[in-house]
């Protein structure tokens, strides 16, 4: 189980705007036999950066291959709110990904990832992403 409160702060660009917020977010994750699987909630109330409120809901599942360094992931989420990349204010998002663990504390990763709705200055474009982590 894990319970926190997010608050992101952006920069001031001489612009004006307000665009720091305050989000809460609760996930609990849990074993499906071999399979990873974590349930979450993301919820932003009405503040002076957003014009509204927004609710996110998703799921994030992990597969390890047994016998291999290779772990399998999906993600799929659900976003109500101001957030959304839709016109009728509800938008999916989804993606799916592997890592190989080249070490107990290196692992390199690629993970592919899209979003219902139209394309919004390439912000919701679906992208390939690489990864590369280190761990201690």
């Amino acid at each position: 189980v894990d319970v926190g409160l997010l608050y992101y702060m952006y920069p001031d660009e001489d612009t004006g705007a307000d665009t720091d917020y305050f989000e809460a977010l609760a996930s609990v994750g849990t074993q499906l036999g071999p399979v990873g699987a974590t349930f979450g909630v993301g919820y932003s109330w009405d503040q002076a950066a957003l014009a509204d409120d927004n609710l996110y809901l998703y799921t994030d599942f992990e597969l390890g291959i047994p016998q291999t360094p290779v772990t399998l992931t999906a993600h799929m989420g659900y976003t109500d709110g101001v957030f959304a990349t839709t016109g009728d204010g509800t938008s999916l998002d989804w993606g799916v990904g592997a890592s190989y663990a080249v070490t107990d504390s290196l692992s390199l990763g690629v993970n592919y990832v899209d979003t219902q709705g139209p394309s919004v200055d390439k912000f919701t474009d679906p992208g390939l992403f690489f990864t590369l982590s280190y761990s201690m």
